[in-house]
């Protein structure tokens, strides 16, 4: 269930194939005060190495995911809850958050942009006979 959560917010927020971790189950219902966003982060995203470059790719891996870790500890205090985080394509967190806490959570260092997660709905073709 967490993959699949991961990847409808993969799909709603990115148009490309990427890897998506859920390290925190999805939240069933979230109050209505809280909102469904996307957290980008300054680190360039994995795929910005090529794939033969494995040491420099663990590298920005390992300091990726300390970035997404010190991100995620600020936003909890925030009253975040995490949904999904995002390291090939896109160097992103995916959260529920307050919407009181917008400000403060643009305001923390390492936080490039904040964003709605967009849900698109794709109409299945039409079948003609």
């Amino acid at each position: 269930m967490e993959r699949r959560h991961a990847l409808a917010l993969l799909a709603a927020g990115w148009a490309g194939a990427a890897a998506a971790n859920a390290s925190t189950p999805p939240t069933a219902a979230a109050p209505p005060d809280r909102i469904l966003l996307w957290i980008d982060l300054d680190l360039p995203a994995l795929a910005s190495l090529p794939a033969q470059q494995a040491t420099e790719r663990a590298a920005l891996r390992a300091r990726i995911l300390a970035q997404q870790d010190a991100v995620m500890a600020r936003l909890r205090e925030l009253g975040a809850t995490e949904e999904a985080r995002l390291q090939q394509v896109r160097n992103a967190l995916a959260v529920r958050l307050p919407g009181a806490a917008l400000p403060a959570a643009r305001s923390i260092p390492g936080v490039r942009r904040v964003s709605p997660v967009r849900h698109l709905r794709r109409e299945p073709p039409s079948s003609r006979n």
